[in-house]
């Protein structure tokens, strides 16, 4: 599934990017650890269900300009899922574990190309596209 998130956005995102060899980090981990990494990197000492580190910052994806930085790799970052979020949440909005795994794996690969939610603008450009992808693969909220 995470592969058919990452072709279907980056086909949506830049034509280049899709061919190009590259790596996303993905790692699960418990709620201490994400509170821990939520703490040291964004000053919030509490637990979050996903977070993002990416390689490139906003600037350089809004310029396209990773492809010059990293001609034949590209190293969009990491994303890190806490595992109890998954199964919480997806209890609480009453879908599966994987339509959750799959929003928040989505919710932090568009983080890594440049997306934010800090702003209502680029909050609704952003959840907007997370629900096209999730719809265009079919990944229901069931």
């Amino acid at each position: 599934m995470m592969n058919r998130i990452m072709e279907k956005t980056l086909t949506k995102f830049d034509q280049n990017i899709k061919t190009m060899p590259g790596e996303i980090s993905l790692q699960f981990v418990t709620t201490e650890m994400i509170r821990s990494l939520n703490r040291q990197y964004r000053g919030q000492n509490k637990p979050t269900d996903v977070l993002s580190f990416p390689q490139y910052s906003n600037d350089e994806w809004k310029e396209r300009t990773p492809l010059k930085l990293a001609s034949d790799f590209i190293m969009l970052g990491d994303i890190v899922i806490s595992e109890s979020a998954v199964v919480e949440q997806a209890k609480a909005y009453g879908h599966s574990i994987d339509r959750e795994l799959s929003f928040l794996f989505l919710h932090g690969l568009l983080h890594l190309l440049g997306y934010d939610h800090e702003e209502s603008t680029a909050a609704d450009e952003m959840f907007s596209l997370q629900e096209s992808i999730l719809s265009e693969l079919d990944i229901t909220r069931e």
